[in-house]
């Protein structure tokens, strides 16, 4: 955990140093309250014959914060989410999600950056078609935090054929389980020729 917030931290630094002062970003900030009411006739995501109904009030506060400069873009969302069982009410909890993209061009037209992060719940599970979200009661729902980091070189062979190179880089890790994370490690490319008259265009990847 400590891990993954020293990184969030140096992203943070990062993306505020690039997108303020020298690059003339502009920032926008909104904050927001969001009130909703659901009901479910399967709260406990049980088997038929043992389905247990109810209804969930959510009270979730959050914000966003977006900047784009001449060469750089940056979003982050966080939100707050409290959920109120209307039977269950032994089950009352609250959660915490987070999502985060970074984009900079680091040279030119030739050399960019994405990075993305986020920081929210999952339910792990054999089964097939389970919810993504908060709303179910389970005890298989655990924090998960994923980064994952891609440069992208470009190059323009000429005006009509363009070579593109992306590797990348990311982990998975689920905070409350043992040796279930997982990375993502994969390299893409890419040779693109813009049809001309006269002349049909192809594009090949790998």
């Amino acid at each position: 955990m400590r891990r993954i917030l020293r990184l969030a931290t140096v992203v943070l630094v990062v993306c505020f140093l690039r997108l303020s002062g020298v690059y003339a970003a502009s920032w926008d900030f909104a904050p927001y309250l969001e009130i909703k009411e659901s009901y479910t006739d399967n709260v406990m995501l049980a088997t038929n014959g043992l389905r247990q109904s109810d209804y969930i009030t959510e009270i979730n506060p959050g914000f966003s914060l977006n900047s784009s400069g001449p060469n750089s873009f940056f979003n982050m969302a966080y939100r707050y989410q409290t959920l109120q069982y209307l039977d269950n009410t032994s089950q009352d909890t609250q959660y915490h999600t987070a999502n985060l993209a970074f984009q900079h061009n680091i040279w030119d037209k030739y050399v960019t950056l994405d990075a993305l992060a986020s920081y929210n719940q999952s339910i792990v599970s054999e089964q097939s078609g389970v919810p993504a979200n908060n709303l179910f009661i389970s005890s298989n729902r655990t924090n998960t935090a994923n980064y994952q980091i891609s440069p992208l070189f470009k190059w323009e062979y000429d005006a009509n054929t363009l070579m593109a190179v992306r590797p990348s880089y990311g982990e998975v890790k689920y905070l409350d389980l043992n040796n279930q994370d997982s990375k993502i490690v994969q390299t893409l490319a890419l040779i693109d020729r813009k049809a001309e008259p006269g002349r049909l265009g192809w594009w090949t990847g790998l």
